[in-house]
Parts: structure tokens; sequence; C-alpha cells
């Protein structure tokens, strides 16, 4: 079984005019009734919620299941619900004063059927109208009782017009409806006025068609004053407006045509008005969507250029603070070579650049040293390469680069190490 929002999601949202209202009815009664189940069914060119299954009667004190069908109209709640009793094969309708042969339900509930109303009181005043006159009986085997009528349907829009099928299962208008109507079904005034009186004369027979339609005064032609013969509801002349008169009473009277609607009916106006919503809607999403993606294209550019330019202005910024820096070094050394050509420019004699050079601590030395050495080391490697290309031997060249290689190495790894301890005190002695 599929679940109500299943169910409901299969309906186009224009069909129903209160889904929520439906909704909260169907979820009130869904755990007193159980085995009612929704469904779809089509009717009209249309598909219908249905709520199709069984409902609990207790009768005599012992609990039956009634197979019942509830029918909402697409003006629910404002349209009260379609009620059919739907026997099986096994099963006949007897007479019954709320159930007519059809199997249709009319409880003084649901013709008193108010927007406020709801589907669980609706279907308590069912169970107990069905409590004390069951609606259907067990057939007698090899009895010779007609098949039950074919499942009728409702018009979804207004159920009280009803569909073709609908309108061919029900009794013709000019036969009695006593048999099988009673206090919720037509008034007892439709048998009114069946009685002759000896001063009628040829009117006797006529009962209520004199009377005018339903029991008002007849109308008087405005130059003769006779009464004209107007059939009442589209009975034919002769025939009473309840359908009671002596000549009707021995063959039935034909059964009235349903009205043909002239022009687009109601659904297919909102269905026209859907189809042209939903492609003007296509086409602005189209539309909407290809300014959307330029757009987004567009500003994923500007984020990447964005990026960009953060990323030189950061690298630009680092490299004027490392100008700065040493612009700064420099001014400082170009200060202090200043200070020392001062200092020294009345010296009677020439600077020693060796003692100009002179480290200040063993530290410095060492440093001095060590570059030097490395320095050296490249020069010798230099050579060796261009004795190579000369005259000497392979084995030579690589056994000189090795050992000078090796040495460089040390004195490297040295040098990196006096420089550390420097920067921790730079002045040790």
């Amino acid at each position: 079984m599929l679940s109500l929002e299943t169910v409901l999601s299969q309906l186009p949202y224009y069909q129903y005019r209160n889904l929520s209202a439906i909704r909260s009815h169907l979820n009130e009664i869904s755990s007193q009734y159980r085995n009612l189940h929704p469904k779809l069914s089509s009717m009209g060119g249309m598909n219908v919620l249905v709520l199709s299954g069984t409902i609990p009667v207790r009768i005599s004190g012992n609990p039956y299941n009634i197979p019942f069908e509830i029918q909402f109209p697409s003006e629910y709640p404002h349209l009260g619900p379609v009620c059919f009793v739907r026997p099986t094969p096994d099963m006949y309708i007897p007479p019954h004063p709320y159930v007519d042969p059809s199997g249709r339900v009319n409880v003084p509930y649901l013709m008193n059927w108010c927007p406020t109303s709801s589907l669980k009181p609706l279907l308590q005043a069912i169970t107990d109208v069905f409590g004390q006159r069951p609606p259907v009986h067990s057939r007698p085997a090899g009895s010779a009782l007609p098949p039950n009528p074919a499942p009728t349907t409702i018009n979804p829009h207004n159920p009280m017009l009803g569909t073709p099928s609908t309108m061919a299962t029900l009794p013709p208008m000019g036969h009695s409806m006593a048999g099988t109507m009673g206090p919720g079904g037509y008034p007892p005034q439709m048998t009114m006025g069946m009685s002759q009186s000896p001063g009628m004369g040829a009117m006797g027979g006529m009962g209520m068609s004199a009377m005018g339609t339903m029991g008002y005064p007849p109308s008087q032609h405005p130059s003769t004053g006779m009464v004209p013969n107007i059939p009442a509801f589209g009975y034919p002349p002769g025939t009473s407006s309840a359908g009671m008169s002596m000549g009707s009473m021995s063959q039935p009277q034909p059964q009235p045509q349903p009205m043909q609607p002239s022009g687009p009916t109601h659904a297919e106006l909102i269905a026209k008005a859907h189809e042209l919503f939903q492609k003007k809607y296509e086409e602005t999403y189209q539309k909407s969507k290809a300014e959307f993606d330029d757009l987004r294209q567009t500003s994923q550019r500007l984020c990447e250029g964005r990026d960009q330019i953060s990323t030189a202005v950061h690298q630009y910024t680092e490299e004027k603070r490392l100008l700065q820096h040493n612009d700064a070094i420099l001014q400082a050394k170009n200060q202090e070579l200043q200070q020392f050509l001062a200092q020294h420019q009345n010296d009677p004699e020439e600077a020693d650049p060796v003692q100009i050079a002179e480290p200040k601590d063993v530290w410095a030395r060492q440093l001095i040293h060590l570059t030097s050495e490395i320095s050296a080391a490249d020069d010798l490697i230099y050579e060796l390469e261009q004795a190579n290309k000369r005259n000497l031997s392979a084995e030579q060249y690589i056994k000189h680069v090795r050992e000078i290689s090796q040495d460089q190495f040390r004195k490297k790894a040295l040098y990196k190490k006096v420089y550390a301890l420097m920067q921790q005190n730079p002045r040790p002695f």
C-alpha cells in the first residue's frame, strides 16, 4: 500500500483546493480506521483521491468489516465527500433508509455537511447507522437476486452532478423512491396530493401535476387564465412531479439525459493554464540560468584576478622590506667606512689591508681562515679541471677532486657551527 504522502504527491497541485485539510482529516482517522487506504482512481478524465477498504461496525455485539469507499471532490472540504458501500460478489444491498441501490450513502451528517465538518464524526455517524441496520447481507446460495450494480463515480468538481456512469445507475426520475428512501432520503412531501376528489373531474388523476412543481400553486396564462401544460422537472405531460401518477405506475418513464457542458470544462482550463505557465516558466528559467552562469564565470575570473593581485602585492611588500633592510645595512657599513677613513686620514704610512681586515676575536679569525680555505679549494678544483682537459689523466683527476671535496665539506660544516656560536655570543673574548 502506498503511503498518504506518496499518493498526495502524485496529484497535480491545482486539482484540490485544500490539500492540507485532506491530509489533516486523513491523519486524524488513520489510527481508528486502519483498513482504509488512500489511492488514486480515474474519474471523469482526472485522477481523484479515494479512500478504499473496510470500516469496523458492531452489529448485535459482533464485529463486522463493511466494504466501504470515500471519494473526495476537488472542492473538499467545502463540498462533502461521496461515500459508497462496495459489496463483494457474495453480498447484496437490501433496502436501506440511508443507502440507495447503487451503494451511495446519505446519512444526515453528510447531508448537512459544511466546510468545518470532518471525516471522523462522519464515519462515526455512518458506523452508528450501520450498527442499527446493516447495509449489506450475505447472498443466499442459489438465490435469484440480481447482481450488484457497477461501482459508481463522482464528478470531481461537483459530486452532486455525477458522471455518465453515475447517472446510468440512478433510478429513473419517474419511479417511486418510497421503497428505498426513508427519513434520510427525499422529503415525504413528494407523496402529497395523490388522492382524487370528486369535484376535480379530468384533473382528478393529475394529483400534484395540476398543483405545479413541488406543491407550489400553478401559474395561470396571462391572457386565457388557463394553466399551461408545462412538465415539472422535465417530466412528460401527464406525469406528476413525484412520479406517482396512475399512468406512470405501469411503465417506466424515459431516463433524462445528462447535460453536456458547452465549451471547455474547468479542469481543461486549469490544465491549459498550467501548460502555458510551465512553458513560460521553462523559458524564464533557461534565460535566467544562462545569465546566472555568465555572472558566475565572471565572478570566478574576478576572484582569481583578486588572488593574483594579492599574491603579487605580498611579494612586492616582502621585497621592499628586504631592500629597506639591506639599504640600512649598506648605510651603516658606509658610515663605518667613512669613520675609519677619517681616523686614518693623517697616518704617515699607507694602511696595510691585511691589518685592516684583522679580526677582533678568535671566532672571527677562524671564520676568515675557513672562508679562505673554502675559496682556495674551489680554485684548486677549477685548475684540476683545466689540467684534465690538457694532459691530466682521469684517474688522477678524480682522486684529487675527491680528496679536495671531502676536505672542503668538513670546513663548510665547521664554518656553520662557528657562525652559529658567534650569533649566540658575538664577543666571547
